[in-house]
């Protein structure tokens, strides 16, 4: 028994609070800086820094690269990465750039090449410029705060396998294979249910991502299973009602009992309808 406490507590130890800090993992969250947020409205608009309100306009899936403190940022509403303009401003485009992301007094900096950086104008204002790395200046300083993804459709990734899962015909159990999707089986639409958790929808069969009498994982019905998404000091774990971690295995998806690299997820954001039905 004391050791069973002693490995909850390793498990529970990894949990980390929603709260303003520096961006160490992939994953979706709001871009802050004081009390504004990083907002994309649509592809004719620049990136701006507005007043937080919530709306998914304002948060952004960050995909970093695992060996390098690098990464691309995109808008989980309108599906653009946030890039520089090329006339000093900044915009969102597809594809995006890729940043190199610093650490300073635990917050993030955006640069190309560490040189120019993405920048508030001035302290009050919400136009956003790239220009030259300042020595603690704080018009520099952004920090990410760890969201549940909104509504829509994603595909949700494994980084360390750089595996996707998808479903077939109700029921059936869940499939791996790389990214990124290649139809309609590999896209679940999230659905928030509360704070922390979410369903999935499998945006072909139209199934909802369960388990089975075995604990096996699959869509076997079409009622909603709510799915915990929790941050860890390693990335974002989803967590099924009966408890452990969704991890992927070699060709299907499995429960574990304790969070690794296996078992940490990015929501990306896709255009369901741009992909095909799977071809059986």
């Amino acid at each position: 028994m004391r050791l069973l406490f002693s490995l909850l507590g390793v498990v529970l130890a990894t949990f980390t609070v929603a709260r303003a800090a520096a961006i160490v993992n992939s994953g979706v969250y709001t871009i802050n800086i004081g009390s504004r947020a990083l907002t994309h409205v649509n592809g004719s608009t620049h990136v701006t820094a507005e007043t937080l309100s919530g709306a998914s306009n304002q948060v952004w899936t960050v995909i970093l690269d695992s060996a390098l403190p690098v990464g691309r940022i995109q808008n989980v509403a309108t599906l653009a990465f946030i890039s520089p303009d090329g006339i000093g401003g900044v915009a969102a485009t597809t594809p995006g750039t890729t940043w190199v992301i610093l650490q300073e007094s635990g917050q993030n900096i955006f640069c190309l090449n560490g040189s120019v950086c993405i920048s508030l104008t001035s302290s009050n204002s919400n136009t956003l410029v790239v220009r030259s790395l300042g020595t603690g200046d704080t018009t520099q300083f952004f920090n990410g705060v760890v969201t549940l993804p909104p509504n829509g459709p994603y595909q949700i990734v494994n980084e360390a396998s750089d595996m996707i899962f998808g479903a077939g015909f109700v029921p059936s159990p869940t499939f791996v294979t790389f990214f990124p999707a290649t139809d309609r089986s590999e896209i679940w639409f999230v659905t928030r249910t509360s704070a922390s958790a979410i369903t999935m929808l499998n945006f072909d069969s139209g199934g909802k991502l369960s388990l089975s009498s075995n604990g096996s994982v699959g869509v076997f019905g079409f009622n909603n299973v709510a799915w915990t998404v929790q941050s860890t000091s390693i990335g974002q774990v989803i967590i099924p009602p009966s408890g452990g971690f969704l991890t992927v295995g070699s060709s299907t998806l499995s429960i574990g009992n304790f969070i690794s690299s296996a078992s940490t997820w990015v929501f990306q954001p896709v255009d369901g309808n741009s992909f095909l039905p799977r071809r059986i």
